[in-house]
């Protein structure tokens, strides 16, 4: 294998740099187009969704990118920014509006956010130094992360309780993010393997 001199190694290490910075300024930008969608809302069979849900795994989607093109690192660093961006947001919002906010709801928006989003990309890096990364696989990956987020959100933030109404919405907001997910999965093998 050829050795790169200290000239292309800099080359790479600066392309890395800011192939990194434009993929985690994309997700924080859909971040905030999914935070800023959550007030509008639409209703199927008397169930009331907000227009965020088919953001949510393209969110997944970019920071399984992002480790795939740049690396883990970059997909970690990403993954906080963007929580912390998450949060303000949601902050920020409810300000404007004049919404009530707790703090342990923020809290749970916290976690919940950051727990789905760096599981997805354990479990995604886990499977790209160990497999092909098969597109089921993928997908199911996905549509993980996306029922992680979806049950702390619906359990913390909007505090339902193991009814008849949160299992519906779940199911039905699970069976239109698992439609994305596939996009996204089928998307995301399309993309080569970057540096890392």
């Amino acid at each position: 294998m050829k050795k790169l001199s200290k000239k292309e190694k800099k080359r790479i290490d600066e392309d890395a740099r800011s192939l990194s910075f434009s993929y985690t300024f994309l997700y924080i930008a859909t971040i905030i187009f999914y935070v800023s969608l959550n007030s509008f809302t639409f209703y199927v069979f008397d169930m009331k969704f907000s227009y965020n849900i088919f953001i949510l795994p393209f969110i997944f989607f970019l920071i399984d990118v992002i480790l795939k093109e740049v690396g883990y690192k970059s997909g970690v660093i990403a993954t906080i920014i963007g929580t912390i961006m998450f949060v303000v947001m949601n902050f920020l919002l409810d300000l404007i509006f004049g919404e009530n906010f707790t703090l342990d709801s923020y809290f749970g928006i916290c976690f919940a956010f950051f727990i789905s989003n760096f599981l997805n990309l354990l479990i995604y890096n886990y499977m790209l130094a160990n497999f092909k990364t098969p597109l089921p696989l993928v997908i199911i990956n996905l549509v993980f992360a996306c029922l992680i987020y979806n049950l702390f959100y619906y359990l913390v933030t909007l505090n339902l309780s193991f009814t008849t109404t949160l299992w519906s919405s779940f199911l039905a907001v699970t069976g239109i993010e698992v439609l994305i997910c596939a996009i996204c999965g089928i998307l995301i093998n399309l993309v080569q393997r970057g540096v890392d």
